[in-house]
């Protein structure tokens, strides 16, 4: 079927853009894993096409000469930011020193080397766009490093304005308590240390609400006007997220906005990757995007992907079920996304949804009031309407959640946004069911089992997932206590737990089955990244096994990579008896420990106790690889082999 149709559309000279499809299925399209992009309405650039490429390296060149029989006239690699990136990570990997990307690695914002993509804008001197089609469908099938090729579509800005406009600014207070964002600001209202990129049309700098840093911003789009927005949208969107408190009062009282301009009204595809990729070597851990299209566009998919933090989009304001007429980049499926739809506010909430967003299954995550008075062109203010005001909202709660634990991840946000909406019936095809309670997504108790987290209550961690959530909760006062044994399935591999630094009182439980397959690039491995809290009375069975072909650069423990706390009377065991708790033959530049990889200067190993074995090449102990702290009174009953 699939192959009529492509006969049937190049026999007319163009090629279909994509299928719109109840599900994103991110492949399938003509060619299986490689497709061709296009379709013929809506705006595009006619010279100019984008390539999705495969695991091609990040030393290889690119130029006109790639493309010389299709009078391509530029090349860019508009993930050139990303390759940097990862250039310094496998520097530090190699030498060991990470001092150049400390923020980076503080930030979580370190890229996934396995997964990323590059992508590249190639530019024609012909304009054409039945020239723009053929050549997408004639690179793609030249060219093997080619996995989706297509035009340099323009994306819709998700805002408008309401006409007439409400009068009463007690309206704010209104859309502000129905999320229960003073009850948050309580909790946290900020810090100038939390990077929040906006890509839209600029901002005004002279507004004196404006909280914009105008040194970092950017103008992508090649705008005669560089930074300055002439459309509203974007200085409505930032002042939704965070303000200065003069006319207007934002989410955030405090955080540094970065206004990375992609367009004055419809911004191209190419200008938001590029923005992404500067987002990414500039470790700016929240984008906003309040901007879609009804094309399917792999390459902006794959490009957020690839960005190491969180991405808030707005669903559209096209007033149509967008699981069976899809927005992108709403509509994409990723665990760094959040889609965001539009409710009416305070007392409509329990019996309408908006004009602007209709709730779909599976598609809008959740939703936020679609109407806020906020910062206007001109110095001014007012009403600001639809998914965009919506998705600013979860914008700014996410880097409230940001200021107040500083190393979480996207996911991380993602999950503590998602797992504490307010729950309404009306809401009931949003894939939470909810909308937005700022409160509980920083007061963080719906993440364990009980428990509000001090000394003489700890959170409750009951299984995997309350142990998980330990990363949500990174402030050095937070107590955790488990509650049970933990018995993980049998091979479900495990993903370390970022820098844990609260109190873990294992209570004498065991967590059983841990595993842990290093493929990825390197860093700390074990049950935490690093421990710079307190561990005690714990036991893990569990197994590291290294399988990638690559001499990695890491350090591994069953605990942690790295110890900068203590850990005191934990014992460690092999996931089967007789088994290696740790085998790596194949990365002698790794340091592995029973307890943990490396134990640094102001680590603490007391009173425990290692039963696995370890087979690894490169430096290796019972207790700690290294040691550069203090390892007091524990004992090694395991096998250093070989």
């Amino acid at each position: 079927m699939k192959k009529n149709i492509l006969a049937a559309f190049f026999l007319s000279f163009f090629v279909l853009l994509t299928v719109q499809c109840t599900n994103d299925v991110s492949d399938g399209y003509f060619g299986g894993d490689r497709s061709v992009l296009g379709r013929p309405e809506g705006r595009l650039s006619e010279n100019r096409v984008i390539l999705v490429l495969n695991d091609v390296g990040l030393d290889r060149q690119f130029g006109i000469e790639n493309f010389s029989e299709m009078r391509a006239s530029k090349v860019e690699d508009l993930t050139a930011d990303m390759v940097t990136l990862i250039q310094k990570q496998l520097e530090a990997e190699r030498t060991g020193n990470w001092e150049k990307l400390q923020y980076h690695v503080d930030q979580g914002m370190l890229m996934d080397v396995d997964s990323f993509r590059r992508i590249l804008r190639v530019t024609f001197c012909e304009h054409s766009r039945i020239n723009v089609r053929e050549s997408a469908r004639f690179l793609l099938e030249s060219r093997e490093y080619v996995m989706h090729a297509g035009p340099d579509h323009a994306l819709e800005f998700d805002g408008m304005l309401p006409n007439p406009l409400p009068t009463y600014w007690a309206n704010q207070q209104a859309n502000y308590n129905a999320i229960m964002l003073p009850q948050a600001w309580a909790i946290e209202r900020g810090s100038t240390a939390v990077r929040v990129g906006v890509l839209d049309s600029g901002f005004s700098p002279s507004h004196p609400d404006s909280r914009v840093n105008i040194s970092a911003s950017r103008d992508f789009s090649n705008s005669p006007y560089g930074i300055i927005d002439i459309n509203g949208h974007g200085t409505r969107v930032t002042g939704v997220i965070a303000t200065a408190g003069r006319g207007v009062i934002g989410v955030c009282w405090n955080v540094m906005l970065i206004s990375l301009k992609v367009g004055e009204n419809v911004p191209d595809v190419s200008y938001v990757i590029k923005a992404i990729s500067h987002a990414a070597l500039h470790a700016i851990p929240i984008l906003n995007l309040s901007f879609s299209t009804y094309h399917y566009v792999p390459c902006l998919k794959y490009q957020i992907r690839n960005f190491p933090g969180l991405v808030v989009a707005a669903a559209g304001n096209q007033r149509q079920n967008i699981n069976l007429h899809p927005r992108y980049p709403a509509s994409f499926t990723l665990d760094n996304l959040i889609t965001v739809g539009a409710s009416l506010n305070d007392i409509f909430f329990e019996h309408h949804t908006t004009n602007w967003s209709y709730p779909r299954t599976h598609g809008v995550d959740l939703f936020a009031p679609g109407s806020v008075f906020t910062t206007h062109l001109g110095g001014t203010h007012g009403w600001f309407s639809g998914t965009s005001a919506a998705a600013a909202l979860v914008t700014g709660v996410a880097a409230l959640i940001r200021s107040k634990y500083p190393s979480i991840r996207a996911q991380e946000i993602r999950a503590l946004i998602l797992q504490s909406v307010d729950v309404d019936g009306a809401l009931y095809h949003s894939v939470t069911s909810g909308r937005l309670n700022a409160y509980r997504a920083l007061n963080g108790n719906n993440l364990f089992g009980g428990g509000t987290g001090t000394a003489n209550d700890p959170f409750r961690i009951k299984n995997i997932h309350h142990l998980r959530n330990t990363a949500h909760a990174l402030t050095p006062n937070r107590y955790f206590r488990l509650e049970n044994d933990i018995v993980i399935p049998d091979g479900t591999p495990h993903r370390p737990i970022a820098s844990f630094v609260g109190h873990l009182n294992g209570n004498g439980r065991t967590i059983s089955n841990l595993f842990i397959e290093q493929t990825a690039s390197a860093g700390g491995v074990g049950l935490f990244v690093v421990n710079r809290g307190t561990i005690t009375n714990l036991n893990v069975n569990g197994q590291i096994r290294v399988s990638s072909q690559n001499s990695l650069t890491f350090t591994a423990g069953l605990i942690a990579g790295l110890n900068e706390g203590l850990i005191e009377n934990v014992t460690t065991n092999s996931h089967i008896i007789g088994s290696y708790m740790i085998y790596n033959s194949n990365s002698p530049s790794a340091t592995t420990g029973g307890i943990v990889g490396r134990n640094m200067n102001r680590g603490i190993i007391r009173g425990s106790v290692n039963n696995g074995n370890i087979f690894s090449v490169g430096t290796r102990g019972g207790i700690a690889g290294i040691n550069s702290g203090s390892v007091i009174n524990n004992h090694n009953n395991g096998l250093l082999l070989p």
